[in-house]
């Protein structure tokens, strides 16, 4: 209930209290649903690390037979979705193969499993993970997977991830205005069910593809939503990629350099101390462009290309491929100074 609420404060409390009860209960069942309880508030707080932790006791706990009832009970088979958000926090901690074979495992279980509510959600968080990752056509598909079946079985809590991942898709691939009609529908409907739940996603993701669009005044008014600085939600899993997106949009409206370069230095600082390197990765890519519009691109090149060779997995994919592309770029920026 809190977690819907995005009462993340409380439910961490209520998760940690869950556990403790679980331990000393002796039911192996309640200890797998624990678990995955605390990895699910772990990853909305912004604790990436004790979310994957926590979702792998989960499914090494997690039993398909023994758990069928808790399926029927909470809507949802458990071990699909601690497989489904562990992706999520894999992929920031900077494994980008690793979180797409978790999606994909929980998709392969909800399908196994025969319960179309459990694919819709795996479905949808797969399809999540493939905009963290910059993966257009993969996307697309898994989003359209995604509208497919939640609009036959009447699933609207999965419909907007999908319209929103397949309208940036849209966006990425050149049709712009198509791409934001249809990610504002997705707002619209989500708005309608009154959760809060995702809401920064669903909104940063939105400035994104404004931006994209160079509507970079329109993109900063949606990042002014007061969901954003609600300190009461205690959501930090979005503050890293809120304060990138503040410092590339100031820059290109003409904020203060002061507090350009404070929003990057927020989101880097923040990314670090969440062992988020994906989230790292992308705050040296948006500075890059700042420092070379302003002519100091070789500021930005050995922090960019440091961060880069830390990451051994996933190199082959499109966000990888993006900041090789960056790296190569700047340093023919800076040779030709």
């Amino acid at each position: 209930y809190q977690i819907g609420r995005a009462e993340y404060g409380k439910a961490k409390k209520l998760a940690a209290q869950l556990l403790d009860m679980a331990k000393f209960g002796g039911n192996k069942a309640h200890l797998m649903e624990a678990h995955r309880t605390v990895g699910n508030t772990s990853y909305w707080i912004g604790e990436f690390p004790e979310c994957v932790d926590s979702m792998g006791w989960a499914m090494d706990l997690y039993d398909p037979v023994a758990q069928r009832g808790d399926m029927m009970r909470y809507g949802q088979d458990p071990g699909v979705t601690a497989l489904g958000l562990s992706g999520w926090a894999t992929a920031f901690l900077g494994y980008p193969n690793l979180a797409l074979r978790k999606g994909q495992e929980s998709i392969d279980l909800a399908r196994t499993l025969g319960h179309p509510y459990s694919l819709g959600y795996a479905l949808a968080a797969k399809t999540v993970t493939h905009f963290y990752l910059r993966q257009v056509e993969e996307g697309r598909q898994c989003a359209t997977e995604t509208l497919t079946l939640c609009k036959e079985k009447g699933f609207p809590f999965f419909i907007t991830g999908g319209q929103l991942v397949r309208g940036w898709a849209e966006a990425m691939s050149g049709r712009i205005d198509a791409g934001l009609a249809e990610m504002e529908d997705g707002l619209r409907l989500w708005r309608s069910t009154g959760s809060k739940l995702g809401m920064p996603f669903f909104l940063s993701s939105y400035a994104i593809t404004q931006g994209m669009a160079g509507r970079y005044e329109q993109a900063l008014e949606t990042l002014r939503d007061p969901i954003f600085t609600d300190k009461s939600r205690e959501e930090g899993w979005f503050h890293a990629p809120y304060h990138r997106l503040q410092g590339l949009f100031g820059f290109k409206t003409g904020a203060p350099a002061e507090a350009v370069d404070e929003n990057f230095r927020l989101c880097i600082e923040i990314a670090r101390a969440q062992n988020a390197k994906l989230l790292e990765l992308y705050g040296w890519l948006s500075l890059a462009d700042v420092r070379e519009a302003q002519g100091r691109a070789a500021e930005v090149l050995p922090h960019l290309a440091e961060c880069y060779d830390w990451f051994i997995d996933g190199l082959d994919t499109p966000v990888m491929q993006f900041a090789r592309d960056r790296l190569a770029a700047l340093e023919k920026v800076i040779a030709a100074a």
